[in-house]
């Protein structure tokens, strides 16, 4: 009889993950924040993100203590950065020549 292949690891049964999703119209919406979201918050990005992109969305809220204030968005390849740090970036590009 064959043997049926093992995943080990996160990245296989991440990709996975992802091909399911994507064959049944949900995407993953990655949120970086330097705290964890409340069901609230997570609500309330997925009802402003699924409005915006028009499909239904999963939420995977990530950590990064290093962010000061903010989030970064990943959606597939489409990224929405609202971190602290984009923000003075812009405007130190709009003010020093």
């Amino acid at each position: 009889m064959p043997r049926k292949p093992k995943i080990t690891g996160t990245e296989p049964k991440n990709a996975l993950l992802e091909l399911k999703n994507e064959l049944e119209t949900q995407a993953t919406a990655v949120v970086i924040t330097p705290i964890s979201l409340t069901a609230k918050q997570k609500q309330e990005i997925t009802d402003v993100l699924e409005s915006h992109f028009g499909n239904t969305l999963r939420i995977e809220n990530r950590v990064e203590k290093t962010y000061i204030a903010g989030m970064y968005i990943r959606v597939g390849d489409q990224v929405i950065d609202l971190t602290l740090r984009s923000r003075i970036d812009t405007l130190r590009e709009r003010l020093l020549p």
